[in-house]
């Protein structure tokens, strides 16, 4: 264990949400969760790629640890829209082309909230 190398990578508490417009009306039904997240990647970097690939994003936000305030691995995106939720649900995996994260895949799900009331 002696003479190992750790690596640090810092995490800014502001890198968590992307809120392209706070007074827009979220439909939580449009919620998706993203497993797999590199933990470099900030909730902005995330929302462009789904913003790219299935269309505009009304809210994204990385889970980090409640103590610690590190990335967990795992997100939650609202799109704007049906057809971009639909869109993003049916694809299932993300590539994100950056060689710096090991893990370049992330997978896309219907977000299902606890105790929601059905329509």
């Amino acid at each position: 264990m002696f003479g190992s190398s750790a690596q640090v990578r810092p995490w800014q508490l502001e890198s968590i949400a992307y809120i392209p417009n706070v007074e827009a009306t979220v439909d939580l039904r449009l919620t998706v969760f993203i497993g797999g997240v590199p933990r470099p990647l900030t909730s902005g970097e995330l929302a462009t790629l789904l913003e790219e690939n299935y269309g505009p994003l009304l809210y994204c936000e990385i889970d980090v640890d409640p103590e610690l305030f590190y990335p967990k691995g795992a997100a939650r995106a609202v799109f704007a829209s049906h057809g971009s939720y639909f869109k993003a649900i049916r694809s299932r995996f993300l590539h994100i082309p950056n060689v710096e994260f090991n893990k370049r895949t992330v997978e896309i799900k219907p977000y299902i909230m606890e105790e929601a009331q059905c329509d």
